[in-house]
């Protein structure tokens, strides 16, 4: 029983290494499961094993690590089109059927909350360092457009399907680390740095 516990902590820790590397070198293009099993000294068996008793498996994890960039990269308010590149596929249609399937919204839908999202944080800090006296035009003109950002965000927030927010909420909150992308990809952007949403359109 003993032996079976510990051979069941070793796969737990195996996979969360072979996922730790796979989103940190997935967007080279040409990672294989034999890389990743080299990386950490096993057998592609023993790797294999490994995300099996997580119910998951190489070309999944591949996919969700790419999905979550996709989500971060659309929520810095990059296009489609960038965010396509950017996660490896040459086609930002085939992306968008890809990010659909998965998310159960478009690229464009999210990046659209995910801006209305940031646009409200904005809105939020600027009544904290710049305030206005309650009942001035600016008070009321701040406030109608605090309405329509959240009316508009909730618009779409209840649409979403469960995957759709746990993203949008993940993104968000890691907006401001530091994104980079591959030098290996024809055409990726330079996203490094990247400290907030370009808040476009801000009134």
């Amino acid at each position: 029983m003993e032996q079976r516990r510990s051979t069941g902590q070793r796969r737990v820790e195996l996979a969360d290494a072979a996922r730790a590397i796979i989103g940190q070198r997935f967007r080279q293009g040409n990672l294989t499961i034999d890389a990743v099993a080299g990386d950490l000294a096993v057998s592609r068996r023993t790797l294999q094993r490994a995300l099996a008793s997580a119910t998951t498996d190489f070309s999944h994890e591949v996919h969700r690590a790419r999905m979550e960039l996709a989500a971060r990269v659309l929520s810095l308010d990059y296009s489609v089109g960038t965010t396509a590149r950017t996660c490896g596929y040459s086609s930002p249609s085939h992306f968008s059927q890809v990010f659909h399937s998965t998310y159960g919204i478009t690229p464009s839908a999210f990046r659209k909350a995910a801006k209305l999202h940031a646009r409200l944080e904005w809105r939020k800090w600027k009544d904290q360092i710049e305030p206005v006296r309650a009942g001035s035009q600016e008070y009321f003109r701040r406030r109608r457009r605090w309405r329509d950002d959240e009316r508009e965000l909730h618009k779409i927030v209840r649409t979403m399907p469960h995957a759709a927010q746990a993203a949008l909420a993940c993104s968000r909150s890691s907006a401001t680390t530091r994104v980079q992308t591959s030098a290996e990809l024809p055409g990726s952007p330079d996203l490094r740095a990247i400290r907030s949403p370009r808040l476009v359109g801000l009134r």
